[in-house]
């Protein structure tokens, strides 16, 4: 099959959700909201068991988006998160896997490094990224970066609340919760 046709076949499969190209980060954030520091313990999501293709150097996080149909891949060098078709046993297809969703990087940076990914029910992308957590919509484009709330080393991200509304990060050995108009799969 050609690159053409596996690209083709990821977009088709990875985002549903076509109208909501162009989004703004103000679909995301709501005013007066910001980050505070989480009121209890955050079990951070389950490591995903798969392994990443060789295509992807130095692989960092893996994540299942909520249909099951694509895998996304962070890494620890390169400027994109990865998309890869789930074959049938719910495994990464490697010869499905392109880059996906271009990461915002400082002038002059080579790398900006995914440590963690997590999905908004409406299919948006988020990545956990020293530069802060950046926003894609389901086609992969970039909305906007959320600043971190604290200096230091990204960690997991997942949803927490019992309406699973708040983006919870780990920087360094302190979780984070914010609120947003976007809600995470149950």
């Amino acid at each position: 099959m050609n690159r053409f046709v596996c690209v083709a076949a990821i977009l088709l499969l990875a985002a549903p959700a076509a109208v909501a190209q162009d989004m703004p980060l103000t679909m995301f954030l709501i005013d007066g909201e910001g980050w505070t520091k989480a009121p209890a313990v955050v079990t951070p999501p389950a490591a995903a068991k798969v392994t990443p293709p060789s295509v992807v150097a130095k692989p960092t996080v893996a994540a299942l988006n909520p249909a099951g149909t694509t895998w996304y891949v962070g890494s620890a060098e390169g400027r994109y998160v990865w998309a890869f078709q789930a074959d049938k046993d719910g495994q990464i297809n490697p010869a499905s896997g392109d880059r996906y969703a271009r990461l915002w990087v400082h002038k002059g940076q080579k790398d900006q490094p995914v440590s963690g990914l997590t999905f908004d029910t409406r299919g948006c992308i988020y990545a956990a990224t020293p530069a802060g957590i950046q926003a894609f919509d389901p086609t992969g484009r970039l909305c906007g970066v959320i600043a971190l709330p604290a200096p230091g080393q990204t960690g997991e991200l997942t949803w927490t609340g019992d309406a699973r509304d708040h983006l919870t990060v780990r920087v360094g050995d302190t979780w984070y919760v914010r609120k947003l108009k976007a809600t995470g799969p149950k």
